[in-house]
């Protein structure tokens, strides 16, 4: 009910002394049931509230796990679970014995002993909090990273990776295998790398012919070393650069091109030097010649394709292998390069030789035979390099799962880099949440020994003897009675257990025992709060005066009582104590030990509201509720009916009827309680008479001010009628009417409670 309402700052905080008056149906019993929360430390979990305890703000649903002061209720609820019919029992009330002083300064000494560990508790629950707060924010730091480094689009299995994840991942690890999962800088790299591409073509292994240089070499060896048997002319022996030109010259004037004249100086050729060319060029000669020609074409050729070779592009491979091909790359280009080296130093050697067969040629004048051992690098480089080629195959066939595993991987790297300060606070919390735990074993020890020490002290025969005293002082009869047994007490009626228990029964032996409970040895009255709701409900006079004395006598220590009643007798008796308690008429209100309030209950766009107002000064000031009544209704009646719903109106049939009856109640006493026939002995107009018992019949119920069923086209009549209500009174008793009519606008200087 109390929708956006705020304590004003023009109305006094509770002081130790309460008094709220309030008629059913304004929210009282919502007001009741924060206080029985806080009794019970029952979270608020349905209604956004905040509480001011000694000046801390306290949120209605952290009451479970805030330390609050001991609260003790009385209300409907509290009469309903604690009073059975048929014989039901209730838990039985403890008070110390008088002749255990040495076992209750044992307990006592135990008690402080046990409110010491409760503190100790509560500070290393405190550090447990703080340790497991720590973990918990290393864990959300180290899931974020993870989720923002992995998430994919779609469904990826680390889009939602979150703390808890992290947390389950880090508890399967240990020292040895955190260290495994971590990557090195540049696996990080790689990995990072793969993560971040796309799928990309597949690409052919590298097809290169290694060439036989051994069988080469050996060739080219034994080439060099053949000979030929011819005539032998000395001058061209002995200059290859002449032989080669001459013998090209011989062609050019033999076969197809046959003539005895030099083509060069145009004399006649010898016959005799033209045979003993012919012999020094004879087919051996030229023999040798075409098969070393032979070798050096393919000697060259083989070098030509070596060479030639072509590589693909690095960006064709995925980046994570870029590095690992390009280094496969140039392994096989430098084998390449040594081996086209030694190719073509046979060449140059084969080529001398094919220059001048006569002459002798070595391979070692042509080859660092040193550089041979490194031919044998070639094949292998190859296959290093169709290796990582391979790879590239393999992650563009299976590319998803690599990448999976890739994030894996890296998951995995990053959860071990942080394993270590983890494990360190995940042993803090260890460490806090076993002495915690030993703390509490230690504090359930202490309370047993309390326990088991108050079995032998404690004593509820004598509560529940002095419980039938005050209950039959209080209805006027005996006839029902508590019993003692071993689980609590139990309600008898003639020595019977009682069924069918009236109300005002239930609610005299609910109140008594409530009352009694307060010495009870859980509750510290003098440090605990008191809240009474109507506690006189279905009582009669004399049953009311008794349940105001007891209450009196029983709640006059406790730290602070809070009374909520609508009926107005009762209001009367606990505002006349409250009145005359010492220091109520200082002058500054705020420093008064009682105070007033009213709880009012208003529509507001569709809701039933209440609110704490200052208490009326005519319900302050005056020993009737009649002065309050007829100042609502004349102020109801003086509104305008067009501003506003109806709402608003709900409650103002009861007022008026109240009102009504109380005002003719000393007209004709012989009728009280009878409107309908007093109203008929008054002269007044009888259509305006026969209109206001229609609205109070059809809206009001007697001694209840609530909402109800309503006909809503009748009640827009309700301003019309209270101003016919105010005006019948008027024309019966005019004076009457004038001095209310004077009394409800007091000046507008009183104090700021309402009231002096």
């Amino acid at each position: 009910m109390f929708h956006d309402y705020a304590w004003p700052g023009s109305l006094p905080e509770f002081a130790r002394f309460n008094l709220i008056y309030g008629w059913n149906g304004c929210g009282k019993t919502t007001l009741t049931s924060i206080f029985r929360a806080m009794q019970y430390r029952t979270a608020i979990g349905d209604a956004d509230i905040e509480l001011d305890v000694d000046g801390t703000a306290i949120r209605g649903d952290a009451l479970h796990s805030t330390p609050l002061p001991e609260v003790r209720v009385f209300d409907r609820h509290f009469v309903a679970t604690n009073v059975f019919d048929a014989g039901g029992e209730f838990t039985p009330i403890y008070v110390l014995g008088e002749d255990s002083v040495e076992k209750q300064q044992k307990v006592a000494a135990l008690r402080e002993l046990l409110t010491e560990r409760i503190g100790e508790i509560v500070k290393k629950q405190s550090d447990r909090v703080i340790a497991e707060r720590s973990l918990d924010e290393l864990c959300v730091s180290q899931g974020r990273t993870i989720r923002e480094l992995l998430n994919t689009t779609g469904q990826g299995t680390y889009n939602n990776y979150d703390k808890g994840r992290f947390k389950r991942r880090a508890e399967s690890f240990n020292a040895e295998t955190a260290k495994a999962a971590m990557l090195s800088e540049p696996d990080k790299v790689s990995t990072r790398a793969l993560i971040a591409t796309k799928p990309r073509d597949a690409l052919g292994k590298y097809s290169i012919s290694v060439p036989d240089t051994a069988d080469l070499k050996a060739k080219t060896e034994a080439l060099l070393s053949k000979s030929v048997v011819s005539g032998i002319l000395q001058e061209l022996a002995v200059d290859a650069d002449i032989a080669a030109w001459v013998q090209k010259g011989l062609a050019l004037h033999t076969g197809d091109m046959d003539s005895n004249t030099c083509r060069f100086c145009g004399q006649v050729l010898p016959a005799e030097r033209l045979g003993a060319l012919e012999q020094h060029f004879n087919d051996d000669f030229k023999k040798l010649q075409q098969d070393v020609q032979g070798l050096i074409d393919s000697v060259n050729a083989t070098a030509d394709r070596l060479s030639n070779q072509t590589f693909y592009d690095v960006s064709k491979l995925y980046d994570n292998l870029s590095t690992d091909y390009e280094t496969a790359v140039r392994h096989v280009r430098d084998s390449i390069a040594t081996t086209t080296t030694l190719l073509d130093g046979l060449a140059s050697a084969l080529l001398m030789k094919r220059e001048n067969p006569l002459l002798h040629v070595q391979v070692t004048d042509f080859v660092d035979l040193s550089e041979l051992s490194k031919l044998a690098i070639l094949h292998p480089s190859i296959e290093a390099l169709n290796g990582v080629v391979d790879r590239h195959t393999a992650q563009t066939s299976n590319f998803e799962s690599e990448l999976e595993a890739a994030r894996v991987k890296l998951e995995l790297s990053i959860v071990g880099e942080a394993f270590p300060e983890f494990e360190t606070r995940r042993k803090m919390v260890a460490s806090e949440s076993g002495i915690v735990a030993a703390l509490q074993l230690d504090e359930a020890r202490l309370k047993h020994e309390i326990e088991t020490i108050e079995k032998d002290i404690i004593e509820h025969r004598r509560p529940v003897e002095e419980l039938n005293n005050e209950l039959e002082a209080y209805l006027g009869r005996s006839e029902l009675k508590l019993i003692f047994q071993n689980t609590g007490y139990a309600i008898m009626r003639g020595g019977r257990p009682a069924g069918d228990l009236s109300e005002g029964e239930k609610t005299a032996i609910g109140f008594l025992y409530f009352l009694k409970s307060l010495m009870d040895k859980s509750f510290k009255l003098s440090d605990g709060i008191v809240v009474i709701d109507d506690p006189v409900s279905s009582l009669d006079t004399n049953s009311l005066f008794c349940a105001f004395g007891y209450m009196r006598d029983r709640t006059k220590d406790a730290a602070q009582l809070i009374v909520l009643t609508h009926n107005f007798g009762f209001f009367r008796q606990v505002r006349s104590w409250f009145r005359h308690l010492p220091g109520q008429k200082k002058k500054n209100v705020a420093l008064r030990p009682a105070q007033f309030y009213l709880l009012n209950a208003f529509f507001k766009g569709g809701h039933r509201n209440a609110a704490l107002q200052p208490l009326d000064p005519l319900l302050h000031d005056y020993e009737s509720e009649y002065h309050y009544l007829f100042k609502h209704v004349a102020d109801e009646s003086s509104k305008d009916g067009t501003n506003g719903s109806l709402e608003q109106y709900y409650g103002m049939p009861n007022i008026a009827r109240r009102l009504l009856e109380a005002f003719l109640a000393f007209r004709h006493p012989a009728l009280c309680g009878e409107l309908q026939e007093q109203l008929s002995l008054v002269a007044y107009d009888e259509a305006k008479k026969a209109r206001i018992i229609r609205f109070l019949h059809t809206f009001s119920h007697k001694d209840n001010i609530a909402e109800g069923d309503h006909d809503l086209s009748i009640l827009a009549e309700t301003r019309p009628v209270l101003v016919d209500v105010l005006d019948l009174i008027k024309e019966v008793d005019g004076a009457h009417h004038e001095a209310m009519m004077a009394l409800i606008a007091p000046p507008a200087d009183l104090p700021a409670d309402g009231h002096a």
